[in-house]
């Protein structure tokens, strides 16, 4: 999400799979990019996109003005830290997700991107479970129904499907332990 930058980046990439109602909104940029090093380098432009993070009613959106990087990168953009505090999104780069405020609470996205794979691997990988991954991304069924008494099959507890497997295998035990308990 953030890596410094003092704007908002878009990569070339990424910009030219954008609709062309879209690209036509681009806009000549008339100052140089300076990196790390000093080199300076000239954007292709800059373009302002409506950007939504996560789904439905869990959806947080803003207008951002991107500048247009030529640049071979596994992402597609990049949100300085400015953007990320107005928008209220937490990253974690360990658990590769982000939080955000929304009108109904918290949400959250985790990143289906290994940036030790090649771009092709990645887009390979992303097309192939893009079904898989959608309940990954929803931020709308974040829960999950299981029955710990296979007699009543019926009755279920609703667990989070973010819980990591391990602590899940625990509490599932635990429950199941003590399921005389359970109305």
């Amino acid at each position: 999400m953030d890596s410094g930058s003092s704007c908002e980046v878009i990569y070339k990439h990424c910009f030219l799979k954008l609709k062309p109602s879209i690209r036509s909104l681009r806009v000549d940029s008339n100052t140089s990019l300076v990196g790390f090093s000093w080199e300076h380098s000239w954007p292709l432009g800059e373009v302002p996109l409506d950007i939504t993070i996560g789904e439905n009613l869990f959806a947080r959106m803003e207008i951002l003005h991107f500048v247009i990087v030529r640049y071979n990168s596994l992402h597609n953009l990049l949100l300085r830290r400015t953007v990320m505090q107005r928008m209220g999104i937490v990253v974690s780069t360990i658990h590769r997700a982000i939080k955000f405020h929304n009108p109904r609470g918290i949400s959250i996205v985790f990143s289906t991107c290994d940036s030790n794979k090649t771009r092709e691997e990645q887009d390979k990988l992303n097309e192939a479970s893009q079904e898989a991954t959608k309940s990954i991304l929803s931020c709308v069924d974040t829960k999950e129904r299981i029955v710990i008494n296979g007699k009543y099959s019926e009755q279920t507890i609703i667990i989070g499907k973010q819980l990591p497997t391990s602590f899940k295998i625990k509490l599932l035990d635990l429950l199941r332990a003590y399921a005389d308990v359970f109305a």
